[in-house]
């Protein structure tokens, strides 16, 4: 078979008995073909197959099939002659735009990370610039012997505020890094709106932008991936905060439906033309001009929901607003962790069991390792994943719980825990 497609050309085979004519040629493609062997509906006795071949090999087999005798001849293996180069060059194109789409979704991807990265360090810097003075003054208080408790209370607060926010921008971030790995499992709706706006909240509070959730309690789960689904609130969330300068307000909600999702991302900004409206979900489309980015964010969308089997309709009317709505279909049956029971925390309360500490950073490690003390634990620390095998290994008999900073230097926790689980096994 190998031979004939290498071969070339076009192949005419007719059915004899339980073979196929000529009996000279490898009988492996026709019966390879021949679709309707095992199956009750009448059988084809003639076909034509010509490779469908491309510079870099053989991508197929296009096939003409009769279920008469004498129907195939002479015309239609020149018809199938001349069409098999146009179709080659077809599914070559195909392939190459798939593969160029992949690209522009990783590069719209990065535009929109270096979008953010540019906005959020704005909030970024106020929220460390909030902190500093306060620091320096309880310093100088402290020095002082002045500290007032209220004051000294009222100041922490203010500190645990600007924390919070900058761990609520990064942890966002770190969340939408760790899910961009695309394929196919179940996507958590909440998840993906949660990160898209844990990115952009601080910024759209600045521009006057009030966001409005209206989401069930639970949310069934969907298939696909959970940073394609994160990407598609980040490109509407994103296009709703860029048509509203000015202010406005950001209206998210979803609706269960018995066989999809539907969730609606509204916006008060300037719209979008009607000419324009017509072509954003086409492939490659933008307004932008060079140096601006890809402008490709609703296109991308579109080719997301498609792979996910969903659709996306959009409204806009200019000076009013804008309305996405992506329907994506839920997943057949429900994920496991959607019906899982409660499980009630337990205490995490010690009686002197030993904890070996893995972190490099030597501040977190010191406060980490205070709250276990506190908590009635005892602790071995490590500096790096070096020092944590050796002491496992030392102490493995002894310890109750390990924890491991994933990025430790000389010796990855992954690494760390791939031996521990050696050993323990």
């Amino acid at each position: 078979m190998r031979t004939q497609l290498m071969a070339g050309g076009v192949h005419l085979y007719e059915r004899m008995g339980d073979g196929w004519s000529p009996e000279d040629m490898d009988p492996a493609l026709p019966n390879l073909l021949d679709y309707n062997a095992n199956q009750s509906m009448p059988q084809e006795v003639a076909m034509l197959c010509a490779p469908i071949a491309t510079p870099d090999g053989t991508l197929g087999v296009l096939k003409i099939s009769a279920r008469r005798s004498g129907v195939l001849g002479d015309h239609e293996a020149r018809l199938l002659r001349e069409f098999v180069p146009l179709a080659s060059l077809a599914v070559q194109f195909s392939v190459r735009t798939e593969s160029l789409y992949k690209r522009v979704l990783q590069s719209e991807r990065k535009h929109a990370l270096a979008n953010f990265t540019r906005g959020i360090t704005h909030d970024i810097n106020n929220a460390l610039g909030a902190m500093m003075p306060l620091v320096q003054q309880m310093q100088e208080d402290a020095q002082d012997e002045a500290l007032d408790r209220d004051i000294l209370q009222e100041d922490l607060q203010s500190l645990e505020k600007s924390i919070q926010t900058c761990r609520r921008i990064f942890g966002g971030m770190l969340s939408i890094s760790r899910s961009s790995k695309r394929g196919v499992g179940h996507g958590n709706l909440r998840r993906a709106i949660d990160e898209a706006l844990s990115v952009l909240e601080d910024n759209m509070k600045r521009q006057s932008i009030e966001v409005v959730l209206d989401l069930p309690g639970e949310l069934p789960t969907i298939r696909g991936s959970q940073g394609d689904l994160t990407q598609v609130f980040l490109n509407l969330c994103s296009n709703a905060r860029d048509a509203m300068p000015e202010g406005g307000q950001l209206h998210i909600k979803v609706e269960i439906r018995p066989k999809a999702v539907a969730a609606v991302v509204q916006d008060t900004g300037s719209g979008i033309p009607r000419d324009v409206l017509d072509r954003v979900q086409e492939p490659f489309f933008t307004t932008k001009p060079r140096g601006q980015g890809t402008g490709l964010g609703l296109s991308v969308v579109h080719g997301i929901v498609a792979d996910h089997n969903g659709r996306i309709e959009i409204d806009s009317v200019m000076h009013e607003g804008t309305t996405c709505a992506v329907y994506l279909p839920r997943c057949p049956t429900p994920d496991a962790a959607e019906n899982a029971p409660v499980v009630k925390h337990a205490s995490l309360a010690g009686d002197g069991q030993t904890v070996l500490l893995a972190e490099d950073n030597s501040y977190v490690r010191m406060l980490m390792k205070d709250s276990l003390h506190d908590a009635g634990y005892k602790v071995i620390e490590a500096a790096d994943g070096e020092i944590a095998a050796e002491r496992f290994l030392a102490n493995h008999e002894d310890l109750q719980m390990v924890i491991l900073d994933l990025d430790l230097p000389k010796r990855s926790g992954m690494s760390c825990l791939e031996e521990i689980r050696i050993v323990e096994s």
